[in-house]
């Protein structure tokens, strides 16, 4: 068993596509065979790269399907030769940059990379643990048959439909008939010959009318239960009656609808089959580590917590630390995507209870992992025999390798990049419009609690509101009449407010007051603009920051092999095509 490497290998990725048109460092094949190489398909000073290892590097690289089809076999065989060549250039690369790091681990340390490492070390050890183990599981007829008798609906092909929308908002909330009247109206249009989209163009209020109003392809577990059940009672080519909503109504249509399909016990084998065994490996992991607790100095954030930390999108912020092994926010929810479902959750309940239940099963066995992990070092357990084990180093020292080539790479391109004065003025000065401050707004708002009687408070807000424009209120003295509460929110970009608010501010252009909207479905709000501050050109002094990020961006590549051409060119590297040539397809006999 070859365990997975678990950083990406970016290398080759950088390297990718940057074939110089000249190919230096070509060498005949006479200089080829002279030199004495043998199977070698490149050397350097100091070094060379073996055709087995280029095949080795090739291997994984994958490589879009159909990529060479419909080429005659010289064309094949030249783009074999081409990735040959990227394959020894990144092994060249790699092999002189870490011959001038000959401690690793200080290497390591001077381009913070150690952490990083010693999650690919500690992941490694874990997936070639768990690897042996789940092989070592079996899962009987018996078993499967069960499991498929007690859940036959989930492995029922749900329905799709591919569902367009018209919608208007209430232009009078006292008068909401008016809204359903027209869309009525635009349904009658529909059915005597008038096509959805151009219907949706000219009348929807939706974001979705700039594509036609249509709003995507759709199963029933993806749309709130009520809509779905509307949804998927409507036929093929289909429009609904208007459909009453909160602000408004709309109109719902279905071009498209594939039915649902039963899946057999045989289409649903591997499913059942891998499942079983993760949860069987699951509980084996759980057995051993039961007794065992997290040394001084853990911390496992509580299920409430966890909820705050993946709720605020900080994915580097520290759910769990226990000894070596720590978990990221970012690193859990990825966990999470792969952790088993909770016995008798049912996966389409996405209620607050469910959701946590989720993450509160996802943490406990996170914590097993990190425990199970603990206990592997601490015993040298033998379930990892001394090939596998051997196997797992030699991985994880190659990946060590490849992350500090990488990683040297990286930084002689943004400090080539950071130090080109005059390239990076030049781009400044060709791209003023990407340099520019956001857009501000300086924002006070009225906030009042949503009642039961929510049209007859977004037309009281809204009589407020023209008093507040024709100046006889105070926004204070507004908010007091619908006992409401003035906040002062300050200086705001758009990026930072709700799609509704910015909507709203966006339309209303300048100063003033935007019309009230519902937010969350607990309160009604109103945001008053005191002022505007438009869009302006930065001296490069204030975005040089970002003029750079914008440069490497667009010009990573480039800069990658103006390094890689540099480092290669002072390691005297020479690539042997005839020898790759007669490697590839050797003479016939």
């Amino acid at each position: 068993m070859r365990v997975a490497t678990l950083i990406s290998l970016v290398t080759m990725a950088v390297f990718a596509g940057c074939l110089p048109s000249d190919r230096p460092g070509m060498e005949s094949e006479q200089d080829a065979t002279s030199a004495g190489t043998g199977s070698s398909v490149a050397t350097w000073n100091g070094g060379q790269a073996q055709a087995e290892e280029v095949e080795r590097r090739l291997l994984e690289v994958p490589q879009r399907r159909g990529a060479t089809a419909g080429m005659d076999a010289d064309a094949r065989l030249d783009t074999l030769v081409d990735r040959y060549r990227l394959a020894s250039r990144a092994l060249a690369v790699d092999s002189v940059l870490l011959d001038s790091m000959p401690d690793r681990n200080a290497a390591l340390a001077s381009l913070d990379l150690t952490e990083r490492y010693t999650s690919v070390r500690i992941q490694a050890l874990l997936l070639a643990y768990l690897q042996e183990r789940g092989a070592a599981i079996e899962i009987t007829d018996d078993q499967l048959e069960a499991y498929y008798a007690d859940h036959s609906d989930r492995f029922r092909a749900p329905g799709v439909v591919v569902l367009w929308n018209i919608y208007r908002r209430h232009e009078d909330p006292d008068d909401p008939a008016a809204t359903t009247e027209l869309l009525r109206s635009l349904r009658e249009r529909f059915l005597v010959g008038e096509t959805f989209a151009a219907l949706a163009r000219e009348y929807s209020q939706s974001e979705t009318r700039l594509r036609d109003g249509l709003v995507g392809d759709y199963k029933a577990a993806d749309l709130p239960p009520r809509l779905a059940e509307i949804v998927f009672a409507l036929d093929e080519l289909e429009i609904s009656q208007p459909i009453p909503i909160k602000g408004g109504a709309v109109l719902l249509h279905v071009s498209e609808k594939t039915e649902g399909s039963q899946r057999s016990l045989e289409q649903a084998r591997p499913r059942i089959e891998n499942l079983l065994r993760r949860r069987a490996l699951d509980d084996e992991v759980a057995a051993r580590v039961r007794d065992l607790t997290p040394p001084d100095g853990s911390m496992i954030v509580s299920v409430a917590e966890l909820e705050e930390v993946l709720d605020g999108g900080d994915r580097e912020q520290e759910v769990l630390v226990i000894g070596e092994y720590r978990a990221t926010a970012g690193g859990f929810a990825s966990f999470m995507g792969q952790a088993t479902w909770p016995d008798g959750l049912d996966p389409g309940d996405q209620s607050d209870e469910a959701v946590s239940q989720r993450l509160a099963h996802a943490l406990r066995r996170l914590v097993e992992r990190a425990l199970l992990y603990g206990e592997l070092v601490r015993t040298n357990d033998s379930a990892l025999t001394a090939d596998l084990r051997g196997e797992v180093e030699d991985q994880v020292i190659d990946t060590r390798d490849r992350m500090i080539a990488d990683e040297e790479v990286r930084r002689r391109v943004e400090k080539l990049a950071d130090e080109d004065e005059v390239q990076l003025r030049n781009f400044y000065a060709d791209n003023l419009h990407h340099f520019q401050s956001q857009l501000r707004f300086r924002l006070r708002r009225i906030s009042t609690p949503l009642n039961d009687d929510s049209i007859g408070q977004m037309a009281a807000l809204e009589l407020l509101r023209e008093r507040l424009i024709d100046g006889e209120l105070t926004l204070e003295a507004a908010a007091a009449e619908i006992g409401g509460e003035v906040s002062d929110l300050g200086w705001q970009e758009p990026s930072a407010l709700t799609s509704n608010a910015r909507t709203y501010l966006l339309e209303l252009g300048g100063v003033g007051f935007a019309i009230p909207y519902v937010h969350d479905e607990q309160e009604i709000r109103l945001l008053q603009v005191e002022a505007r501050e438009d869009p302006r050109t930065l001296a490069f002094a204030q975005a040089r920051e970002r003029v750079l990020e914008e440069y490497l961006h667009r010009n990573r590549r480039a800069l990658a092999e103006q390094v890689t051409e540099q480092i290669l060119a002072e390691a005297g590297y020479r690539f042997y095509e005839a020898a790759v040539r007669r490697h590839l397809a050797p003479p016939p006999s």
